[in-house]
């Protein structure tokens, strides 16, 4: 069953360049992780409001993808939640199927 994944968090204005360097970053771990048809959006009437959009073959991935990027312990997460206000504790991640 495939899985749309949605993840939602506000940067921090002032770290705004600073997140727009790891953008590479973020699509490239997404695809390492199964991730396909990654797309990354801001808000057009809220400013630093981001949303990354990928597809996964199935919700065991997801589940794994969820674990580790709100692990505040993650070597490869800690750098792009200090980017986040609220860091990982406003990060928030969801997977939608489609319905038949």
């Amino acid at each position: 069953m495939e899985i749309k994944v949605f993840i939602e968090y506000k940067i921090i204005s002032e770290k705004r360049d600073m997140f727009m360097q790891l953008l590479p970053d973020l699509k490239q771990n997404a695809a390492e992780h199964g991730g396909r048809e990654y797309k990354i959006y801001e808000g057009t009437d809220q400013p630093n409001l981001i949303v990354e959009e990928f597809l996964l073959q199935d919700i065991e991935r997801y589940q794994m993808i969820k674990a580790e990027r709100l692990n505040p312990d993650s070597p490869f997460w800690s750098k792009h939640h200090e980017h986040i206000a609220g860091g990982a504790d406003k990060l928030h991640i969801w997977a939608f199927k489609a319905l038949e």
